[in-house]
């Protein structure tokens, strides 16, 4: 599966998915290539329109900038059972910046069962 990022760029996103575990959603990425890319951000929001909330301190450094080749990249963070969650990927290049499309994930309910001993 191949996500583009807009036109134009050099930077291409050949994957990008995200796993939800119970408390915390596990980010990866690769790049096909970055020659202008500079690094990423990472936003999340509760709702697809709604204000996106930047993740990540400092900018995720470009592994390979400059470079023909790509590489790979992961990012987790906390989140809370039963809430679904959209993801964006900031590409940053010298140039500019421009947004993935949202990536949705939803969390599971955590459910409790009482431990009866006999």
């Amino acid at each position: 599966m191949s996500f583009g990022v807009g036109e134009p760029t050099a930077v291409k996103i050949s994957l990008l998915r995200g796993t939800a575990h119970r408390t915390k959603v596990q980010l990866e990425w690769d790049t096909a290539n970055e020659i202008s890319l500079v690094g990423f951000n990472i936003y999340r929001s509760t709702t697809e329109d709604g204000e996106k909330q930047k993740l990540n301190d400092e900018l995720i450094e470009a592994k390979q900038g400059g470079q023909m080749f790509g590489a790979q990249y992961q990012y987790s963070n906390t989140a809370k059972p039963g809430q679904r969650y959209y993801y964006w990927l900031e590409v940053v290049e010298k140039e500019g910046s421009i947004f993935t499309e949202p990536l949705l994930i939803t969390i599971d309910h955590l459910i409790f069962l009482p431990h009866v001993g006999q």
